[in-house]
C-alpha cells in the first residue's frame, strides 16, 4: 500500500486525473495528516472528494465518506438522502466524467466500490469530535480501518484537530475535508490546504500551503476533475467574433446551428471521429482515441439515466463520447428535440441534456412537438418558485455554448435556431 494516500498515490500507471495535484503536494497525504479543500458553493468540492475516493478505491483501499446532512443531490426514493446523494455523485462521475474506464472494467470496479466504500451522514455543525466518534465506531463495529476518510461540509481549519490527528495516525489513515471556509484563515492547522477557484466552466486548484510551506500557485486539474456549477461569469457576453459554438457538424440540428454561427461570424468547434459523417468542415476537430476514451461512458449508465435501452453499439458510444466534449467545453447548452413525459429528451442527444443537468450548465431545449423553448430549473424542494422544465425565450448569454439535437430537424426547430442567433447577434 502506498505511503502517500488520500487518493493521491504516485503510481505511474494510475489514470485517475489527479497526477498534477499529486506532484504539487509531494505524493499526497500520509497517515495522520489532514488536508482541507476550500471553495465557494457549487465550485466542485464534492466532485473532487469523490475523485479522491475513487482514486483510493482503485488501489484497493477502504474509503469512509462522511457528508453533512444538508449536502445532497436529488435523492432516490426510499433511500436516506445523504446516502443517496453521495452514491449518485459516485455513479455520475463514474458514468459520465471519470476517464479511462472500459465497460467490463467499470462493471468489476462497481462491485469493488460497494465492498470498500462506506457512506455515513453527519449532523450539522460538523466537528472534529463528531468525525472522530464516527471513525472510531466504524472501526469497532466493522473491524475495518479506512485508509482514507472524506468529510464533506466541515470547516476543519476552525476546529481542534489534535485527538483526531492522533487517531488517524494510529489507524494508518488520512483525511480530506471540504467546506466553504475550510483551509481559511486558520488553514495552517491543516497539513495541506487547497482552494478551488472557477475559471469559466473549469476549476483550478491553488495549493495554499503544503506542510507549512506557502505555495499559492495554480495547479491545472485534468479535465472534469472538478467542475463549477456556476458556469456563467458576471462578465457580459462578447460579440459574435468572441463566441464559440461547440457542436458535431452532423446533418440536421447541428448543421443548422453551424450555418447560423457562420452567418453571424461566431466561431465553431465541430467534434468528429473516424466513421462520423460530418456535413460541416468549418471548425472541424477530430477527436483522438485518447480524447474519445476520456469521454467514455457505459451505455448501461446512459440507459438508466435516460430510461431507455441503447444496446452497446460502438458508433453510438462514440457519439456519446463526442457529446461529453461538446457539453464539457460549453457554459450553456441548447438542444432541439422532444421532452418526454419523464423529463428526459428523446434520442442520443438526450445525453447532452443529461450532462448539462448533471454539470449544472444552463440548459434550453426546443420541443419541436410543442413549438416552444423550455429551460431546466433544478427542483430544490421549496414550495415557492418554478422548477423542472419551464417555458421561456432562449437567449445566448455566454461566450461558449453548445448546440446539438435531433437529425430530424423540423421547420419549427430550424426557425427557433435562426431566431436564437438573431436575438443574440442580429442587433
Amino acid at each position: 500500500m502506498n505511503s502517500a494516500r488520500g487518493g493521491l498515490g504516485a503510481r505511474p500507471e494510475d489514470r485517475s486525473g489527479l497526477r498534477a495535484l499529486t506532484a504539487a503536494i509531494h505524493g499526497g497525504l500520509r497517515a495522520g495528516e489532514i488536508g482541507g479543500i476550500r471553495a465557494a458553493g457549487g465550485v466542485g468540492k464534492s466532485s473532487l472528494l469523490v475523485h479522491l475516493g475513487l482514486d483510493a478505491l482503485q488501489r484497493g483501499d477502504v474509503v469512509l465518506h462522511l457528508a453533512a446532512a444538508e449536502r445532497s443531490l436529488t435523492p432516490s426514493p426510499g433511500v436516506g438522502p445523504v446516502l443517496a446523494a453521495v452514491r449518485e455523485l459516485y455513479d455520475t462521475i463514474l458514468g459520465g466524467q471519470h476517464p479511462g474506464w472500459r465497460t467490463a472494467d467499470r462493471a468489476a470496479f462497481l462491485v469493488a466500490v460497494e465492498r470498500s466504500r462506506f457512506i455515513a451522514p453527519l449532523s450539522e455543525p460538523v466537528t472534529a469530535a463528531q468525525v472522530l466518534a464516527v471513525l472510531t465506531r466504524f472501526r469497532a463495529l466493522l473491524d475495518v480501518t479506512p485508509s482514507l476518510v472524506l468529510v464533506d461540509g466541515w470547516d476543519a481549519s476552525a476546529d481542534t484537530l489534535g485527538e483526531l490527528r492522533e487517531t488517524l495516525r494510529t489507524f494508518g489513515s488520512c483525511l480530506w475535508a471540504a467546506g466553504a471556509s475550510t483551509a481559511g484563515s486558520q488553514g495552517d492547522l491543516l497539513d495541506v490546504a487547497l482552494e478551488l477557484r472557477p475559471d469559466g466552466g473549469q476549476v483550478q486548484a491553488y495549493v495554499l500551503h503544503d506542510r507549512g510551506q506557502p505555495l499559492g500557485g495554480p495547479v491545472p486539474l485534468e479535465r472534469n476533475l472538478a467542475r463549477t456549477d456556476r458556469p456563467l461569469t458576471d462578465e457580459p457576453r462578447p460579440g459574435a467574433s468572441g463566441c464559440v459554438l461547440y457542436s458535431g457538424g452532423a446533418a440536421g440540428t447541428e448543421a443548422a446551428f453551424g450555418q447560423a454561427a457562420e452567418r453571424f461570424g461566431v466561431n465553431e468547434v465541430n467534434y468528429t471521429f473516424d466513421g462520423h459523417v460530418q456535413v460541416r468542415s468549418r471548425g472541424a476537430h477530430p477527436l483522438t482515441e485518447a480524447e474519445l476514451e476520456a469521454g467514455d461512458v457505459s451505455l448501461s449508465f446512459v440507459a438508466h439515466r435516460l430510461k431507455r435501452d441503447y444496446g452497446e453499439g460502438n458508433m453510438l458510444r462514440r457519439v456519446l463520447q463526442s457529446l461529453w466534449h461538446q457539453v464539457g467545453e460549453a457554459q450553456e447548452v441548447f438542444v432541439i428535440g422532444t421532452i418526454q413525459p419523464d423529463g428526459t429528451v428523446t434520442g442520443g442527444t438526450g445525453w447532452a441534456a443529461e450532462l448539462a443537468r448533471m454539470w449544472h450548465r444552463r440548459l434550453w431545449v426546443f420541443d419541436q412537438e410543442k413549438g416552444s423553448w423550455y429551460t431546466w430549473i433544478e427542483p430544490t424542494g421549496a414550495p415557492e418558485g418554478p422548477s423542472g422544465w419551464v417555458p421561456g425565450v432562449a437567449e445566448i448569454s455566454a461566450a461558449r455554448f453548445c448546440g446539438t439535437g435531433t437529425r430530424y430537424l423540423q421547420k419549427s426547430g430550424a426557425e427557433a435556431i435562426a431566431a436564437l442567433f438573431e436575438r443574440a447577434f442580429g442587433r
